[in-house]
């Protein structure tokens, strides 16, 4: 990433975005599926900033499909903190939260239960043991 080649932290909130009018005029002039949303190419963006520590997609649209789930933690493997708030990568929150586990430099992690039918409450994140700031 040429332009911000020191590019420590990075916030997608959709919530900040909805505030400013101009941003709500022309979004919604936009297809639902024009709208920016998180899928595979953003985390391989992502991932290309050597030095992201601190990520934020709280609020974000997800659409990365399942067969990407993997690749797109794996590409936040340098991540020191982490907010997912009630969101999570994929389709499949089993699947997701598996993932997550590989995520062992996180130090804070922010994410909130969605339970439903599908599942039963937060998995266990226990192989996350560098863990100093856990918001659920």
């Amino acid at each position: 990433m040429e332009k911000f080649p020191n590019v420590r932290a990075v916030v997608l909130d959709r919530g900040l975005r909805e505030k400013d009018p101009i941003v709500v005029r022309e979004t919604t002039r936009l297809h639902p599926s024009q709208r920016f949303r998180l899928e595979a190419d953003v985390f391989r963006f992502l991932a290309s900033l050597k030095n992201l520590r601190h990520l934020s997609i709280r609020g974000m649209p997800n659409c990365v499909p399942s067969d990407c789930v993997e690749e797109c933690y794996r590409s936040l493997s340098r991540l020191l903190s982490l907010d997912l708030g009630r969101n999570y990568i994929g389709p499949d929150y089993a699947a997701a939260m598996s993932f997550l586990t590989h995520l062992d430099e996180l130090t804070a992690l922010t994410v909130f239960d969605i339970s439903n039918d599908d599942h039963e409450g937060l998995m266990p994140l226990t192989s996350l043991s560098k863990i100093q700031k856990l918001e659920l």
